[in-house]
């Protein structure tokens, strides 16, 4: 039950931030515009770059959630919810697996938006990484 109320938390926090991908594919103001004179931290090819990561690293987040949600949810069906001890600690280590490849995904995702930030706030993005 806790492992099923996590995975949904995690698809509707990457749903969120997989919309990002409006934003590769748009338009966006090129850093140096904003710095000028000065360079920027990173270019726009740069930013562009982190927030495809981002994007990728949440779309995967949805998957692998969306695929373990399934997955449990086709084991209670078997078992007619009731899930016996065992079959839970046969399965609990594949859930910690499953478990930390999502927090590092979510974690990943949101690194590199804070690092397309810094590119234009500055000092607060950098707060934010």
């Amino acid at each position: 039950e806790v492992f099923r109320f996590f995975v949904v938390t995690m698809i509707a926090i990457s749903v969120f931030g997989a919309s990002t991908f409006a934003v590769i594919v748009g338009e966006m103001t090129d850093p140096a515009d904003i710095w000028d004179p000065e360079p920027p931290t990173f270019t726009l090819k740069t930013v562009r770059l982190f927030l495809a990561v981002s994007w990728l690293a949440f779309a995967v987040s949805i998957a692998l959630a969306g695929y373990s949600g399934s997955f449990l949810a086709l084991m209670r069906q078997k078992t007619k919810g009731e899930i016996d001890e065992e079959t839970i600690k046969k399965w609990t280590p594949a859930g910690l697996v499953v478990s930390a490849a999502l927090h590092l995904l979510i974690v990943t995702g949101f690194f590199f938006m804070a690092l397309s930030l810094v590119a234009y706030v500055g000092s607060f993005g950098w707060v934010i990484v």
